[in-house]
């Protein structure tokens, strides 16, 4: 028997808090003298000591450590869950609290961009990957018990029936455990696509709102420059007459100029 577990870890990194881990495990039990050969691909070092701790303990059954090491994966959802829910509600918490108002007093106060819109992308992606992993392991499950289910009803099954109702329950507890983890996925899914849309209508509604004040302050300069050329108008009327009255004097000016100059000859002489 083969198959892949796929896990969430914490890193302990700032930047990358939480990672995917990939863990391949192989078992092959001999009936005859109950031996198994396990071959385990990059278990964590807790899963190495838990491999260890668990081999001698889960000899009566040869599904027993398969139950412990995809519970010891099941460990870090809640925590994990919790961060993505934080981080969620952290992104949309200012399209939420935001008001609109008809003189647009608190867009200066309010925060939000298209890279909200892109962080709740990733948390969604993060999300639907985890619903795969979830869904992974669920089948793992589902798989494991209907085999532990074959064994019980085989001759060959090693152990009391004491012992497979318990793995049996474990198997069950397991899956319900899954199963929860997956609704709270979906709900987290939920509320990222509501809190995307909200975002967006705001965006649309600020991208609008900025149209209209853009439009009104065209429509301001508009009339500005309107009043600046009637006045240039009136500046340009005003020249005109004023170049009249300017060529009226030197007409003037011209007819009394040579009479003038013979008055002004008869008194020198």
């Amino acid at each position: 028997m083969f198959y892949n577990i796929r896990y969430i870890e914490e890193t302990g990194r700032d930047t990358h808090p939480w990672s995917t881990r990939t863990i391949g495990i192989y078992q092959k039990h001999n009936f005859q003298t109950r031996s198994n050969t396990w071959i385990v691909i990059q278990p964590s070092t807790a899963i190495k000591r838990l491999i260890v701790s668990s081999t001698e303990s889960h000899s009566l059954s040869p599904l027993s450590l398969h139950t412990t090491l995809l519970n010891s994966t099941l460990f870090q959802w809640p925590t994990y869950l919790k961060h993505l829910n934080w981080r969620i509600a952290n992104t949309g918490q200012n399209a939420r609290l935001f008001e609109i108002s008809s003189t647009h007093s608190n867009q200066a106060n309010f925060q939000v961009a298209i890279s909200d819109v892109q962080r709740l992308l990733h948390l969604s992606e993060n999300l639907q990957d985890a619903s795969l992993i979830l869904d992974t392991n669920i089948s793992i499950q589902h798989a494991l018990s209907r085999l532990h289910k074959d064994l019980n009803d085989s001759d060959s099954a090693p152990g009391s029936d004491l012992h497979y109702r318990m793995l049996d329950q474990d198997l069950q507890v397991s899956i319900a455990c899954v199963n929860g983890y997956q609704r709270s996925v979906q709900v987290l899914l939920s509320r990222a696509e509501r809190t995307s849309t909200l975002i967006h209508v705001l965006l649309s509604y600020m991208h609008h709102a900025s149209l209209a004040q853009a439009s009104a302050h065209i429509a301001r300069i508009a009339t500005t420059a309107e009043h600046d050329s009637k006045n240039m108008l009136e500046l340009a009327a005003s020249t005109r007459s004023d170049s009249r009255t300017m060529k009226l004097v030197a007409i003037v000016s011209m007819l009394y100029l040579p009479g003038t100059l013979v008055a002004v000859r008869h008194f020198l002489t």
